[in-house]
């Protein structure tokens, strides 16, 4: 599937939504905050793209059950163009994003 590029606003709202989501529902939180960093990859944005990425990682590990194999996602997800993995994981991002 090919990703459109969004609109800065479109990334607005998706900062919104971790900023959200964040105290309420970590996991979808780092699931927006991943989705903001595979935007921010690919327009070559790499200080925002570190920034959600680390976001991401910092929310997941708030979660016990990360620390040992990830966190499932409850459904397909797919989050303004961005394909979210079953299994989200701290490692899986610090590896895509070298972080």
């Amino acid at each position: 599937m090919r990703m459109e590029r969004v609109t800065k606003k479109e990334l607005e709202n998706l900062k919104e939504k971790v900023l959200e989501l964040g105290t309420t529902d970590p996991k979808r939180a780092a699931a927006h905050a991943y989705a903001l960093a595979v935007h921010y990859k690919k327009r070559g944005e790499s200080q925002y793209m570190v920034t959600y990425a680390k976001k991401a990682v910092e929310l997941l590990e708030k979660l016990s059950s990360e620390k040992l194999v990830g966190c499932a996602m409850n459904e397909k997800s797919c989050i303004e163009g961005v394909t979210i993995p079953p299994i989200l994981s701290a490692r899986m991002i610090k590896t895509k994003f070298k972080i």
